[in-house]
């Protein structure tokens, strides 16, 4: 079969080009692998590109692993077709809550890819980031899930509201849901509720705004939109607070109040006076662009997309927004010309460098050779390093001058005093200022410099930092990558602050003389901005849509997408640890994923995620007969519930819906029509999407007859292996990889596994947001410094009709020195090269036999083959109580609850030293819970110094003899009629 190429050319061109007419249709995701601060601090750019019947819309992109932004530009001209692709597409680049000062940046790149057998692209790059050159490798790939608007679909108009929970045309269907035992039952609630705020003057008793929306649009009774009206006047008071005002877990109550207030809106935008209206458009236009380019929220959040902060700081704004889609406007402004700007920055008059500060012969182009450096401190930090002797602009130390510090070192708070002192000799080489010639380790640094230029004549220079990580003061100016600057003859101070995550790489900055070419790339910027706003200009004089809302709400989706992509993944798995962190991390986005198409008639991700996340739920949930289910949880991601059953609905794939509606009556306790009113136990979103998306007309289906009995969640990592969906003994098996980075609360867990059966707990890792690998079913290496909290990769996955499975995971990554740092950057990505290796390698490997031919309803083998490093601990962690009935046998242990029992024999070492006991304890950092365990710990442990080779029967009764031939992992082991063996990959079953 002849090969398709596909190449992708990214570059500038300042000309409007005509889109292409070869009608190509998708989503590409293009990864430009270290493209961005190519001198020094590389990261990754990671572009999304889209097409429709030929037509190329706004690119957008991140590079998580160098600031929050979310940055766009345009697909300058592109043909996609058999033959492969050209694509020409130009860049803006934005920074973040933290990053505002440094400027933008602006990318052009030519990329060429080969597609491979898999449908994937690989191949190389060449171009430029602010007008210095780079290369590297790039990557791609067409997304899988196609979006097409669904046909019949009718555009929201200008002024069409509702919009968001259902659409005007779905109102005669909702209204005769009012005439159902649950609409009965929610318009009394509704009725109640309206009556205490009134009777309260809203003092207590409080009207659930957008539940009074819902009712007043389904009965049009007046009085429910005045109560929500009463509570929006509430919101818009509240909304006067800062914008930090943490009274809502998460974003802060500002997220929460955005999206209560926009939805009321739609819900009551026919009842409500113009003017009244028209304040709360104004009040979520001012303050919706800073929610959603900036992530304001607590102090102390983690802006990544996994996290709990991210989740509701940004999801809540985005669909907001969504109440603004094709409202009118005014013209787009067009972008003011600054290219060949210059900012004077003049000497300062009364510069008297004090003892041992080094003056300096300015000249372009290099480096100043001289001077005094305090640090550096062994930690990436924060804040004003500066800020002790007036702050990095005001600051004027002389030879002696000491600054006072708080940093972590080994996750303890620790106070540093460092003093300026001269440049060491040889520290400064041809590349810049070499960080570890000043004593630091290979980590994370903070560096301070100080100098004085001594400028002879007027000249206009230009800062190339080298480092996105590198802040540069001129005379009490802070100089961006983008600026020019005018320079006279006299003194001018030179404060530099750097702060790195890899001491290895040099601090390297020049101020530049500006020639042509460093005129070139800004022109080359600023001719993209016009073409943008041309662009937008013909939009609004075709539409009168205003251009700056529609561009509000494509950030909005961005952001609220990148959630879906690096907190939820592939096959559904929510990566932050602590159920409750995961509950307010996906909720937002969930709910924006399933209100999108109403919006824009068309699915919201290209990826299989959201749309999976209550399947793979469901997949680890034990319903018994009578009771309430069983969730055994891994890596603390949570169980089924009947909120995301609400908030999901509509999205959920059409095979599963029968018995996702059977689970959802089950965990809400409806067994008949007239039991839907325990649906309405919530409020505020939650009930709205009880009441509205509930399937009142679908006959529920037991698990059994739709679900799989294997589930992955290739994103994360997440395996299950059931036996079954009978309600009593069944075995849910899951292994969970940790495939990539989870950048909010998780563990060190990579490679863990749990089991439940035979209506028990087997083996359990820890649950809570704060977890050591010490707490779970793995090999513990406790004389060598491993990479504990690194990833694993599959290398093998077999699946058998019976719900059987087989697997094998390289832990190279996890066994590998822990000053490599990181491995992944914030968008997920391997960087390989900064892996250390330590000496030790190692992968594990399952197998889990549901057959029977082993004579137990279960058979578990389990291979840990590790080479290199020093003493190893293989440890089973037990559940709660299960200590008792754990007994070490001569060549294993038993776990025996007296109903049903487990036997695991070691095949190697054939007679280990075992221990079970229940330890107490002490890891990580003491009294702090974000940082530390204390208290017990049931396991059972062996000790060796070689690979190990376990069996294990699950069964009611006695359980079957194991036979083994041979020796170490060379063995092949009879239970049975069935026969287990590893071939050095994976194990291999009957054979």
């Amino acid at each position: 079969m002849k090969k398709r190429w596909i190449v992708c050319v990214l570059s500038v061109l300042v000309a409007t080009a005509a889109h292409a007419a070869d009608g190509f249709t998708g989503e590409l995701q293009v990864v430009l692998w270290e493209a961005l601060y190519p001198k020094s601090s590389r990261a990754n750019l990671v572009l999304e590109l889209e097409a429709q019947n030929g037509a190329w819309q706004r690119a957008w992109g991140t590079a998580l692993g160098a600031g929050n932004g979310v940055h766009y530009g345009r697909v300058e001209s592109g043909t996609v077709d058999e033959a492969g692709a050209k694509l020409q597409v130009a860049m803006l680049l934005f920074g973040d809550q933290w990053q505002r000062e440094q400027g933008d940046h602006f990318v052009a790149y030519t990329i060429q890819l080969q597609r491979g057998a898999d449908g994937k692209f690989a191949g190389t790059f060449t171009g430029t980031f602010n007008g210095t050159p780079a290369t590297g490798r790039a990557t791609a790939e067409i997304k899988p899930v196609p979006r097409p608007v669904k046909p019949g679909f009718v555009p929201v108009a200008t002024d069409e509201h509702p919009r968001l929970l259902f659409r005007k045309a779905d109102l005669p269907v909702l209204r005769e849901r009012l005439k159902t035992p649950l609409g009965q039952a929610y318009w009394a609630r509704m009725d109640a509720l309206e009556k205490a705020w009134k009777l309260h003057q809203g003092r207590r008793g409080g009207a659930d705004l957008i539940n009074m929306g819902v009712i007043y649009q389904l009965t049009g009774e007046q009085r429910f939109a005045e109560a929500a009206r009463a509570m929006a006047d509430r919101i818009l008071v509240a909304l006067d607070l800062p914008l930090n005002h943490d009274d809502g877990g998460g974003s802060g109550s500002c997220g929460h109040r955005a999206v209560n207030l926009a939805l009321a809106y739609d819900l009551c935008y026919d009842a409500w006076p113009a003017e009244f209206r028209q304040l709360v458009r104004d009040r979520l236009v001012e303050e919706l662009p800073m929610l959603l380019k900036y992530l304001v929220c607590t102090s102390h959040a983690n802006n990544h997309p996994c996290s709990n902060f991210y989740g509701p700081g940004y999801g809540a704004p985005a669909i907001a927004s969504l109440v603004l889609f094709n409202d009118k406007g005014p013209a787009p402004a067009k972008p003011v010309a600054k290219t060949d700007e210059r900012r004077v920055i003049a000497p300062e008059a009364d510069c008297r460098p004090g003892a041992g500060v080094p003056v300096v012969d300015f000249a372009a182009d290099k480096m100043p050779n001289q001077w005094l450096v305090a640090g550096p401190v062994p930690a990436a930090l924060g804040g004003d390093l500066l800020g002790s002797i007036g702050g990095a602009d005001k600051a004027r130390p002389i030879a002696g001058t000491t600054l006072e510090m708080v940093s972590f070192v080994d996750g303890r708070p620790k106070t540093t005093k460092l003093t300026f002192q001269a440049l060491p000799a040889g520290a400064l080489t041809e590349t810049g200022l070499e960080l570890q010639k000043l004593g630091a380790d290979e980590d994370a640094s903070t560096t301070a410099l100080y100098t004085v230029l001594k400028v002879a004549g007027d000249q206009t220079v230009a800062l190339a930092r080298g480092s996105r990580q590198t802040r540069v003061w001129l005379a009490g100016v802070e100089l961006t990558s983008k600026g020019l600057y005018q320079l006279q003859p006299g003194l001018y101070p030179l404060t530099v602050v750097h702060v790195t995550e890899k001491s290895t790489e040099p601090v390297a900055l020049q101020l530049v003389a500006v020639d042509e070419a460093a005129l070139a790339w800004r022109r080359q910027e600023q001719a993209l901005r016009e073409t943008l706003w041309k662009e937008d200009h013909v939009a609004w004089e075709k539409t009168g849509v205003d251009q700056s809302l529609a561009h509000l709400i494509n950030l909005g989706y961005q952001r609220v997408y990148r959630h879906w992509r690096l907190g939820i993944g592939d096959g559904g798995f929510q990566a932050e640890a602590g159920p409750a962190y995961g509950e307010i991390a996906a909720w937002y986005p969930l709910v924006y994923a399933a209100l999108y198409p109403n919006v824009f008639g068309r699915p919201a991700s290209p990826y299989p995620d959201t749309t999976q996340l209550l399947p793979r739920r469901l997949m680890q949930v034990l319903f018994p007969e009578t009771g309430k289910p069983r969730v055994q949880l891994i890596n603390s991601a949570a169980g089924f519930d009947a909120d995301k059953c609400a908030a999901l609905w509509p999205i959920l794939p059409d095979q599963y819906r029968p018995t996702l509606l059977w689970a959802w009556n089950r965990v809400a306790g409806v067994t008949d029509p007239a039991a839907t009113t325990k649906l309405l136990n919530g409020a505020d979103l939650k009930l709205a999407l009880a009441f509205l998306n509930y399937p009142l007309d679908m006959k529920p289906e037991p698990p059994g007859q739709r679900m799989p009995l294997t589930w992955e969640a290739p994103g994360f990592g997440y395996h299950c292996f059931r036996n079954g969906w009978e309600g009593k003994d069944e075995f849910i098996s899951q292994v969970f990889l940790k495939a990539r980075l989870i950048s909010g609360w998780n563990h060190p867990n990579a490679g863990t596994f749990a089991i439940q059966g035979l209506g028990r707990e087997w083996v359990i890792g820890p649950t809570k947001r704060v977890g050591f690998r010490e707490q779970g079913p793995h090999v513990l290496l406790p004389d060598d410094q491993i990479n504990e909290g690194a990833c694993g990769r599959l290398t093998h996955r077999q699946v058998l009709p019976d719900g059987s499975g087989i697997l094998t995971m390289d832990l190279g990554d996890v066994y590998s020195s822990a000053k490599g740092g990181r491995l992944y950057d914030g968008n997920l990505l391997r960087i390989a090269r900064r892996l250390q290796p330590s000496g030790i390698t190692g992968l594990r490997a399952f197998a889990f036999d549901y057959s029977g031919q082993s004579g137990a309803p279960l058979l578990l083998a389990l291979v840990d083959k590790i080479d290199g490093g020093k003493r190893r601990i293989w440890q089973w962690t037990l559940p709660e109580g299960a200590i008792g009935a754990t007994k070490v046998t001569e060549n294993g242990f038993t776990i025996d609850y007296g109903d049903a029992s487990m036997n695991l024999t070691f095949v190697h070492p054939v007679k280990p030293s075992v221990r079970a006991g229940a330890d107490q304890a002490h890891i990580g950092l003491l009294g702090d819970d974000h940082r530390s365990f204390e208290g017990v710990i049931p396991r059972v442990q062996a000790t060796g110094n070689d690979h190990f080779f376990a069996v294990a029967t699950f069964q009611r009764g006695p359980a079957p003899a194991v036979k083994v031939e041979g020796a170490g992992l060379d063995a092949t082991v009879t239970v049975g009629n069935q026969r287990i063996r590893f071939d050095g990959t994976k194990i291999v079953l009957g054979q």
